[in-house]
């Protein structure tokens, strides 16, 4: 995809990016050529809102995994990191939490004392003691839908949403 210059330039300006993707499986968004303000000084950040991490493509490229379809509400461009953390950062500071094929995967920088998976509707459908940092629950049982997780380590309790 190529984003045309858009005029006159905002590091406030955000750019939402839809997505066909014709099979299930691992895919990457990088920055092949860069021109004008960007080729030496303004940066380009990806933020992916199914995952909420922010990757700087002016620095490496983003690799997700994603089911076959079409997105339109996942990724956007924007030019300020406006507070939020890049993938490295957000991996050492934050627990993560995404889907990677029949699995839902948690990283924590600390260790996962338990967890409880929520349907919408509230029902608990997994629950599991843990002494790990990254932990991964199967949801080949799971239908489609929007689960909460509730995640416990020693730093306290985090709560986050995946759609399956």
């Amino acid at each position: 995809m190529a984003i045309q210059g858009r005029y006159p330039f905002s590091v406030d300006d955000k750019v939402s990016l839809g997505t066909r993707f014709g099979l299930q499986g691992q895919y990457e968004i990088s920055v092949d050529g860069k021109e004008g303000i960007f080729a030496s000084q303004q940066p380009i950040y990806l933020k992916d809102y199914l995952t909420g991490v922010v990757t700087n493509l002016s620095q490496e490229k983003y690799v997700f995994t994603a089911n076959a379809g079409d997105t339109t509400n996942r990724f956007e461009i924007q030019y300020t990191n406006q507070g939020t953390l890049n993938t490295t950062d957000l991996k050492n500071q934050s627990t993560v939490v995404y889907q990677e094929q029949n699995d839902i995967i948690i990283e924590s920088p600390s260790v996962i004392k338990g967890l409880k998976v929520y349907d919408a509707s509230g029902k608990l459908v997994h629950q599991s003691i843990e002494k790990e940092k990254k932990v991964m629950i199967s949801t080949l049982n799971y239908s489609r839908g929007v689960y909460v997780i509730e995640i416990v380590t020693d730093k306290g309790k985090e709560v986050k949403k995946i759609v399956k």
